[in-house]
């Protein structure tokens, strides 16, 4: 995600002033904005017989996302995926939806607990599915 409204007000105040262009500008290396969410994530290999990997998003695009996981996944590995997005139904309803999508590992990056893993993915393509059911 870019800087915070405090770096891009520093960052127009400098170019008001005749400062360098580049003084003070964080540069970012994703084409879309990043939003911080922690939603829950079930990763699916294409290997027959393998368990869905539980997981949780760190940051989310519309083009991808950075998740946390204690199994290790190889760049480039093509998975499916589900993420629950939590819902609020003032009706009294809960209506449960669920983004599925393609994905490709981009990175994957050993955390500071050594035994999890930071996995970067770019959604390929995706469906976002609605399940309603009545709330006990």
């Amino acid at each position: 995600m870019p800087g915070d409204s405090l770096e891009v007000v520093s960052t127009s105040n400098c170019i008001a002033s005749g400062i360098g262009a580049n003084a003070g500008v964080v540069h970012e290396r994703r084409k879309r904005v990043r939003t911080r969410l922690h939603w829950p994530v079930l990763l699916f290999r294409a290997i027959p017989g393998s368990d869905a990997i539980d997981s949780v998003t760190r940051d989310l695009s519309s083009s991808g996302f950075f998740c946390l996981t204690r199994v290790q996944l190889a760049e480039g590995e093509k998975l499916v995926c589900s993420i629950k997005i939590p819902t609020h139904d003032p009706h009294g309803k809960h209506l449960e939806r669920t983004l599925e999508c393609r994905i490709q590992v981009l990175r994957v990056v050993l955390q500071d607990a050594r035994d999890v893993f930071g996995v970067a993915c770019r959604i390929e393509d995706y469906n976002l599915s609605h399940v309603h059911s009545e709330q006990f």
